[in-house]
């Protein structure tokens, strides 16, 4: 006996939805599966337009597969190879801080593989960027003694844990130097209130080399150069 139209229908009707329910049954076996990723610093010091290098290590990855590597501010992009072991390193250039005074920003990178089993595969790492970077806040004063007024000096980009000096030149040659404290943290910060020149000026206008050296040279790196004077920076 053969099936009625309606029947016929209704088998339809079933057989879709047995498949649909089969489809659905097999996306929801993928799952976001952890892995692990590190970077080789707590922070990244851009000196001028010059980028420190940076390593991103990862495991726990589908071996042969390839990972896509960024970061937060868009800056840092790139792809590695799993090895067989289920790791991978990449290198390049640190991503960019973007600051207009100093300071730090945090900053994330992040490892993703979506592998051929259907999981995606996501680590991450936190770290820190800034730049080299010195402020002085101006003051009002009539005539050079303006300069010997103490003031907000702010840094960033110094060696961890290193002395901060100001080097003062006229004429290429140091006619005087400032101590300003230690630079803390990874990033190398520092606030401090000290004078824009710590003598008694006789010009109006200085170069200023400011360093972690206590002895001046001007091949000492990393560096910042500038000048001071009753307009500063």
């Amino acid at each position: 006996m053969s099936m009625s139209d309606k029947g016929k229908r209704a088998a339809a009707a079933a057989a879709v939805a047995a498949g649909a329910t089969l489809g659905f049954a097999g996306t929801a076996g993928a799952a976001t599966v952890p892995a692990t990723v590190s970077v080789d610093r707590a922070c990244y010091v851009t000196v001028g337009h010059k980028r420190p290098p940076i390593v991103v290590t990862g495991s726990g990855f589908p071996a042969g597969d390839t990972v896509d590597i960024s970061d937060s501010t868009g800056t840092f992009i790139t792809h590695a190879p799993v090895g067989p072991n289920g790791t991978f390193t990449a290198t390049g250039a640190a991503p960019y801080a973007f600051l207009l005074k100093p300071g730090e920003r945090r900053d994330t990178i992040t490892a993703t593989d979506f592998s051929l089993d259907g999981n995606e595969y996501v680590g991450s790492a936190t770290t820190h960027l800034t730049d080299m970077l010195v402020t002085a806040q101006s003051r009002r004063g009539r005539g050079l003694s303006a300069l010997r007024m103490k003031t907000r000096w702010a840094f960033s980009g110094f060696p961890e844990g290193r002395e901060i000096w100001g080097h003062y030149l006229y004429r290429n040659k140091v006619v005087v130097r400032q101590e300003f404290g230690r630079a803390k943290g990874p990033c190398g910060l520092l606030s401090a209130r000290k004078p824009m020149y710590p003598a008694r000026p006789h010009h109006r206008l200085y170069g200023i080399q400011i360093d972690a050296r206590k002895r001046y040279s001007k091949h000492t790196a990393p560096r910042f150069v500038s000048k001071i004077g009753l307009r500063v920076f």
